[in-house]
């Protein structure tokens, strides 16, 4: 049932409301008070200032990557647009590289991207087959890595 309030009821409610406000905006003052945390920046090798969609490769991919194109790989890493999709990149050495100038000039490094999103590479078997298309592409079969 619902309980009938008197007015000394009202009031009791009032000033239980009020000193839970109280308490919150003495808390939100406190935090506001103090010292903020010392960020640790870490050094990327891209550039992602001013992009959000810019994420650290899974250790997992970076190793397949590694292991089978070897040293041609200089990086890789991963992006999210807003668009949608998960971007997994790597970024070839200009030694290795078989991009035309152009493209070098325009672009300044050879990356080769493919969406994760794509069933056929998804998970870590598809980063395995999108490296050995990339190894097939640079003819990397012949040359010691």
């Amino acid at each position: 049932m619902a309980e009938k309030l008197t007015m000394k009821g009202i009031n009791e409610k009032v000033e239980e409301l009020s000193k839970n406000v109280s308490s919150l905006v003495e808390l939100m003052t406190k935090q506001a008070e103090a010292k903020p945390e010392a960020k640790v920046e870490r050094q990327s090798p891209i550039n992602t200032e001013g992009t959000a969609d810019w994420a650290e490769v899974h250790p997992v991919h970076d190793k397949v990557a590694r292991e089978i194109l070897g040293s041609a790989v200089d990086r890789t890493y991963m992006k999210y647009p807003k668009g949608g999709g998960t971007l997994f990149t790597v970024v070839i050495k200009r030694e290795f590289s078989n991009a035309p100038k152009d493209y070098i000039d325009r672009m300044k490094e050879d990356h080769r991207t493919c969406n994760l999103e794509v069933e056929r590479y998804r998970g870590e078997e598809g980063v395995k087959r999108w490296c050995l298309l990339i190894r097939q592409n640079l003819k990397l079969q012949d040359k010691k890595i």
